[in-house]
């Protein structure tokens, strides 16, 4: 069972690879931003000796868009959590569909991302104050990616 968080892990870091298929166990893995990930599987995230990570364009511009749908939500009254994840989800999957960075700049990004995915899971299971909640830690992690990234 203690397998289950190390492939997903596993499967994540190897996902972006420039649109190849990448092969653990005998099947066919892609990262599925829609699992239930441990955030206990992923180490801190530091900087690069004192030095901002390095994004490629593409990163850089699926996380604008994720702080767009942050952004958007905060003006509605009252805010639809279930479109704000739906919003969310298609973005990170958008993000990971387009990944080319490879690298420790690579692995840093996977270490600001795989808390990112399941705060986003756990905002698609919650409503009412917890979703609100979920919200504000999902704020947090996409602008703890500015400290980062440059």
């Amino acid at each position: 069972m203690k397998q289950i968080p190390f492939l997903l892990g596993l499967s994540l870091l190897l996902a972006c690879n420039a649109g190849e298929n990448t092969v653990v166990s005998g099947t066919a893995s892609k990262i599925d931003t829609t699992e239930n990930l441990p955030a206990t599987a992923v180490p801190a995230l530091s900087l690069n000796d004192g030095v901002k990570w390095k994004a490629d364009a593409k990163t850089l511009a699926n996380v604008t868009l994720l702080k767009t749908v942050v952004a958007d939500a905060a003006k509605q009254n009252p805010v639809d959590y279930s479109l704000t994840a739906a919003a969310l989800q298609k973005g990170l999957d958008k993000m990971v569909a387009e990944c080319s960075m490879k690298g420790p700049d690579h692995e840093a990004l996977h270490q600001w991302l795989l808390p990112l995915i399941k705060k986003v899971n756990d905002l698609k299971k919650a409503s009412g104050e917890d979703a609100a909640l979920q919200l504000r830690e999902i704020e947090r992690q996409i602008h703890l990616f500015d400290q980062y990234f440059a």
